[in-house]
């Protein structure tokens, strides 16, 4: 997306900066497939004000940790932007050659992100072509950061001495990372759940379609939580990491909050906290969904891929497959790929959703067999 810097012979590392975590991921070839052959994980502080200078501290610590404690190879890094600092603007404009429309893009930046187009990075995707009355236009996804940003981020890569070789945003690394194990033809819907936001992305083929980022996340559910049994956020978030985890016993002591001893009763209390704010994520994503056909005119998915930190909770899932009828699965991005050593990938058994967007950013000067794998 936003503009390779350099090119690098070897695969470079993935950078993941989201809100709650930093995860680097690195591949290296093994035959005609893949295997890690790095990776690491860094929890950021939640109290932490996003884009304040305690938080740009933090991403660098994190980031020195982690390529000191895991057998990362070089410093040349794909890395991703925030989602705080990109902005998203869905556009209409004329059918016209990619050169012109990337003209028209920057034309319609000042009203659209209220700035300057000098003052802004900006890159689009064109999702299609949709009918408007008689004519036929394009609709295309603008995006935009500003340029104090991202100098912002570059300036933690050059603490860090990294190399950038290329800057990606969220739609295009997940999309990315989604081809791996989906190579048809069809709709495809993928939200990805995080602790700040959500995301929703729609897919035909490997056009990017649709995309919205939703403020109903992991936050927002640990607040629902924390408000029924009256606890704090934090205590509701372990809670529900437990839960995640299967290691909710019958003797739990947090099983006191809810009178009673009983597993189930604890997990029967978690559906009924936080099933508002996930039912409004369900109806948000089949609003999306809605945008989505009446624009072009096609068929909605009748499959749901989750990914991201909070997509291991079940309640997601079971909320959306009941309230939009939909098959939901995790995403599996590492499938097929070697990931034997790396105790940060095999802590948990199944699939690995949490790693999808940063494994599309280190598939992002991969060859397109490698890309699509073996799964």
């Amino acid at each position: 997306m936003f503009e390779q810097l350099t090119r690098s012979r070897n695969m470079p590392i993935g950078l993941d900066l989201g809100t709650s975590c930093v995860r680097m991921i690195q591949f290296a070839a093994a035959g005609d497939g893949l295997k890690v052959s790095a990776a690491g994980r860094y929890d950021l502080s939640t109290d932490v004000e996003v884009n304040s200078p305690q938080r740009w501290a933090e991403l660098v610590t994190a980031i020195r940790k982690l390529t000191a404690s895991a057998p990362f190879t070089g410093r040349q890094v794909v890395v991703s932007l925030p989602e705080s600092m990109v902005s998203y603007k869905n556009v209409r404009l004329p059918q016209m050659p990619p050169d012109e429309m990337a003209k028209a893009v920057e034309f319609e930046a000042a009203e659209r992100f209220g700035a300057e187009a000098s003052s802004l990075m900006l890159q689009h995707l064109v999702a299609g072509q949709v009918n408007v009355g008689e004519q036929v236009r394009s609709e295309v996804i603008a995006m935009a950061v500003t340029n104090p940003a991202l100098e912002q981020v570059m300036g933690v890569l050059a603490e860090c001495d990294l190399d950038p070789v290329a800057i990606d945003v969220a739609p295009t690394s997940l999309a990315r990372s989604l081809a791996r194990s989906h190579q048809a033809e069809q709709v495809r819907v993928l939200v990805d759940v995080g602790y700040s936001s959500s995301k929703v992305l729609i897919l035909c083929g490997n056009i990017i379609r649709f995309y919205k980022d939703l403020d109903i996340a992991g936050r927002q559910i640990n607040q629902a939580l924390a408000d029924h049994l009256k606890i704090s956020p934090s205590d509701a978030a372990e809670l529900r990491r437990r839960h995640m985890l299967g290691k909710l016993s019958d003797d739990d002591a947090d099983s006191k909050l809810f009178g009673s001893s009983r597993r189930q009763d604890v997990e029967q209390a978690l559906t009924s906290a936080t099933r508002g704010v996930l039912e409004d994520l369900a109806r948000e994503i089949g609003l999306c969904q809605r945008y989505h056909s009446v624009t072009f005119r096609g068929a909605r998915s009748a499959e749901l891929t989750l990914s991201g930190g909070e997509a291991y909770d079940p309640l997601i899932a079971s909320t959306i497959a009941e309230k939009l009828e939909l098959q939901v699965d995790l995403a599996d991005p590492l499938a097929g790929v070697n990931i034997d050593g790396h105790e940060v990938l095999t802590e948990r058994p199944g699939t690995l959703p949490d790693w999808a967007a940063v494994t599309g950013l280190a598939l992002r000067l991969a060859p397109a067999t490698q890309i699509r794998g073996a799964a």
